[in-house]
This record gives structure tokens, C-alpha cells and sequence, in this order.
């Protein structure tokens, strides 16, 4: 049952939301495809050329700082090949922002705006293509594509990449499964989980916005112009989202298309994304309990404004939810006490009538009625709480404030509290030692000592209950020996907070 808690509550890839739009859409590309110029409607592939974004040396590359970001843009190709996050000190795993297939070998000359770049490209016939690149906010972004001098209607066609990144780069396994694409495609919000994806995802229809995010991060592309078709591919073990924008006719030269938009690059903020506009925070999401850890999320908040420390508030929400669940909880564990005190009766029966299985079975229920007992009330309460621990699972994995929020001897909660760290790995603990998680499995194995003392149980029963008593804590504490702190925190003082319950119940009568 542990092992089977744990696998479902580590994210993994799943079936993809909103199925009537994906299966709706067959994908019409082959390995290492992008969409070609062609008519709105119809989509064809080609074979991607040009170079690889992933070969660009910093020499090539030019930074322009705004309030909070580093931007890393590329000459060749124009477009934004990296972001570095200044508060939290990372670059993103979210790249080639603005790349577009077509021109990808254009060597474009740059000059620097306030607060932007632009990009100019000319060819010996007249063309004319400006990519300019304007800094609104901290994580906001403008991008306009101005073509002049047309002198063939193909040219105002192209494939724009929405973003990149590579979920099977990612060191942090549990990290890497949290990669998803997400887009609002005909008003529907469709997420699907990009961790080993084959087959690339075609999405037919009018594309609001297209979308990536990490486990902290996220980029939202929004076109202001009409966009009908995007593609999820995977080329060379890297996602790609891309959105194909139609040729246009154009029956002269002095004609001019201009295409504006709008991009968000930053952490998954829901505040920033709404200011954002466009829907932007829906690529926001916890999970199957979403709702229920947008609501934890607000008391967890509501913790840090009280506290101004993300470790007691992640104390203060384990209190909430451990007086929202008391309850459910005295109910359980009165349930499981009746339970116990009935086991003698029970074990009479049992040898009384150890050769008649079916007349045992009435004899039990009798009894349980006759005591007005429920053999389901133990569990059947624990059962209902399992939602909001998944929900608050999430939370805790995702929230990105976390990240580099420090509490007592912990640096990061949004990593292992890493105590002490060791210059070679030890048997079992590995490099570094987690006291957090040795502490949770101590306080676990109290817990279990309280409750084996609480029961009257057979000879049989109580052994297995002696086992489970070491045993718990040894599975728990290594489960949880490398998952972030602030995880761990929960857990451990979830675990105090039962301990000085069931003490309590166990001096109530039943």
C-alpha cells in the first residue's frame, strides 16, 4: 500500500486532458519535421534545416538585462535562446523563443533599442524582415515580425516556434515529469504531459495561445494574429511547440505584413500570468486535485503573510489542514478503537466456529450490529482525506516560492535540507545527510508504538503489528530521504500532530 501511495502520487506521463480536441487530430509529420509554408488549412511537413540552436556559442549570443531577466538572444535566426532568472538563479529549460523555421540561417544584423532589440534581414531581390523584440515587464515580452518589399506572397507564411525544451536533459527525474505543453485550442484548454512523447500532436483549430512549463517555470506564446494549426514534436529528444502562421496574398511590393506577440517567459505566477491576459494563468495546474490545491495555496499564503517564513507556513498549513480533517479523523480513530475492543469476541468465534467460514461471517456482522459498529468507519473516513494529501502533495513539489526559501538548518525547502554533505557517498544515505527525513521516520515509528499499545489484538495480530511498527518508518524514511523539505516538513509535523491526537484518544474511553 506504501509503494502503491508513493507511484501515484509522483507525477508521470498520462493521458492527455480535453480528449475530444486531441483525438480529433492526427499527426501528418514524420521524425524531424516542421511545418512548410502552406495555405491556412493545410498542413504539410518538411524536413528541418538550417542549424541547431543548441551549437550557438556565447559569442553569438546577445544579452539584454531587464528587471528581473537576463535575455540571451540569437543574431543568426533572430530570436530569444535562453532565459536566465535573476531572483531564482537558474536559466529556464524553456529556449528559441520567436524562432522561425524558414529564415533559421538568415544572418540578421541587430541594434539595440530602449528597453529591446531589433533584428533586420535583407536579401538581393529587396525582401525586408525586421524581428523586434520589446521588453514590457520583468517576464513580459513583445515580438513583432515586420515583412517589406514582398515580392512573392510565400514569404508572409512561416513556422514561429512558441518554445523549446528538453524534458530527458533534466537531472532531477521527478522533475523531468512535470514537462507539459499546453494551449487553448477552439476555447479549450488542452494539456498533455510531454516526458517521452513519440508521436508528434497536431492541433487543429484557432490557437489562442501556445504554452510550456516546467515544474517552476512556463512560457506563453499569444499571437495577435489568426493562428488555425500548431504542432508538439519531438526533434532530436527535443519538444518543440509550434505554431504555422498562413501565407497571405499580397498584390504589391509596398504592401507590408506586420504580425505582433505577446510573450510571457517566467515563473508559474498566477498573479503575473493574469496580468498577462489572454487566460494565461490556465497553464497553471496541480494535477487531478487542482482545485483543491489552488485552495491550500491561498491558505498557504495566507501563512507566509502572517509569518513572513515559508517554513511556518508550511507549519501553519499543516495545522489547517489537520483541524480541517479532525473530524474525519476522531471518527476514524474511534471506529478503529471499537474495532479493538471487540477483537476478543471476535477470536471466541473464530475458534468456536473455525470449521463453519459462513455462519463465522454472520456471527461477526451480528456482533458488529448488535455494538453498532461500522468495519468500514476506520477507513472509509482516512479514505476521504487521501484528495486533499494529494492536493497538498503538489502544491508543496510545484510551488515555486519555495525554491531557495530557507527554515532553521534548511537552505532550500524546495530541496533535501542536505544538513551535511559529504565529500564521498556513504551506503544507503548516498553524499549528503537529510536529518528531516530521519526525523519524520522516528516520529512515525512513535505513532505506531502508540497505536500497537492501543490495541487488544491477538497473539498473531500483534506481531504484525510489530513488524509494521519498524517497518513503516524505514519505508517512509527512505521515500522520503530525497524529496524536497518542504515536503518533509509537512510530514513530519503532520506526524507530531498524530502522535499527541492519538495519545489523546488513547486515554478516551471508546
Amino acid at each position: 500500500m506504501v509503494i502503491g501511495v508513493y507511484t501515484a502520487v509522483i507525477p508521470k506521463p498520462k493521458v492527455a486532458e480535453n480528449k475530444a480536441v486531441i483525438e480529433n487530430v492526427t499527426s501528418k509529420t514524420t521524425d524531424s519535421v516542421l511545418f512548410a509554408n502552406v495555405p491556412q488549412g493545410k498542413l504539410e511537413p518538411v524536413v528541418l534545416g538550417g542549424k541547431n540552436p543548441k551549437l550557438l556559442q556565447d559569442k553569438e549570443l546577445i544579452n539584454i538585462d531587464s528587471n528581473g531577466m537576463t535575455l540571451r538572444f540569437a543574431r543568426k535566426g533572430a530570436f530569444l535562446y535562453e532565459v536566465f532568472d535573476k531572483k531564482h538563479k537558474t536559466t529556464l529549460a524553456i529556449k528559441n523563443i520567436g524562432l522561425v523555421k524558414e529564415w533559421s540561417d538568415y544572418d540578421f544584423t541587430s541594434a539595440e533599442i530602449t528597453r529591446g532589440i531589433v533584428f533586420t534581414y535583407r536579401n538581393v531581390d529587396g525582401l525586408v524582415i525586421k524581428k523586434t523584440f520589446r521588453i514590457k515587464d520583468s517576464n513580459d515580452l513583445e515580438l513583432s515580425v515586420d515583412i517589406n518589399d514582398i515580392n512573392d506572397s510565400k514569404t508572409t507564411g512561416y513556422s514561429i516556434t512558441a518554445g523549446s525544451f528538453s524534458p530527458e536533459q533534466e537531472r532531477d527525474q521527478i522533475s523531468a515529469r512535470y514537462y507539459e505543453s499546453c494551449a487553448i485550442v477552439n476555447g479549450i484548454t488542452v494539456r498533455k504531459p510531454v516526458h517521452g512523447l513519440k508521436k508528434a500532436i497536431v492541433l487543429d483549430g484557432h490557437v489562442l495561445w501556445s504554452g510550456l512549463r516546467d515544474r517552476y517555470f512556463c512560457s506563453v506564446f499569444y499571437p495577435q494574429t489568426a493562428v488555425n494549426a500548431g504542432v508538439i514534436e519531438n526533434i532530436n529528444k527535443d519538444i518543440y511547440s509550434l505554431l504555422s502562421i498562413p501565407a497571405r496574398e499580397v498584390n504589391d511590393r509596398s504592401e507590408r505584413i506586420e504580425d505582433i506577440y505577446n510573450i510571457y517567459v517566467g515563473p508559474q505566477d498566477e498573479s503575473s500570468l493574469k496580468a498577462f491576459g489572454a487566460g494565461a494563468e490556465k497553464i497553471i495546474s496541480y494535477g487531478t486535485f487542482d482545485s483543491i490545491s489552488k485552495v491550500l495555496l491561498f491558505f498557504l499564503k495566507l501563512g507566509f503573510k502572517m509569518t513572513k517564513s515559508w517554513g511556518l507556513a508550511i507549519i501553519f498549513i499543516t495545522i489547517f489542514v489537520y483541524l480541517l480533517l479532525f473530524p474525519l479523523s476522531i471518527k476514524s480513530m474511534l471506529s478503529m478503537k471499537k474495532m479493538q475492543s471487540l477483537q476478543p469476541k471476535i477470536e471466541e468465534l473464530r475458534k468456536k466456529l473455525k470449521d463453519n467460514p459462513q455462519k463465522l461471517n454472520i456471527e461477526i456482522m451480528e456482533l458488529y450490529k448488535a455494538e453498532k459498529v461500522n468495519p468500514l468507519g476506520g477507513c472509509l473516513p482516512m479514505i476521504l482525506q487521501i484528495p486533499v494529501f494529494f492536493a497538498l502533495y503538489q502544491l508543496l513539489m510545484r510551488f515555486i516560492s519555495l525554491r531557495g526559501a530557507n527554515f532553521l538548518w534548511i537552505k532550500d525547502l524546495a530541496e533535501p535540507d542536505r544538513l551535511v554533505t559529504f565529500h564521498s557517498s556513504l551506503p544507503v544515505l548516498g553524499n549528503e545527510l537529510n536529518i528531516l527525513p530521519l526525523l519524520m521516520a522516528v516520529s512515525m515509528f512513535f505513532q505506531q508504538k502508540i497505536t500497537a499499545s492501543q490495541a487488544n489484538a491477538s497473539p498473531e495480530a500483534a506481531q504484525q503489528q510489530k513488524i509494521m511498527m519498524f517497518m513503516m518508518p524505514v519505508l517512509f524514511g527512505a521515500l522520503f530521504y530525497k524529496l524536497p523539505a518542504g515536503l518533509v516538513l509537512y510530514w513530519f509535523v503532520n506526524s507530531l500532530l498524530m502522535i499527541a491526537f492519538q495519545w489523546k484518544i488513547s486515554k478516551t474511553n471508546a
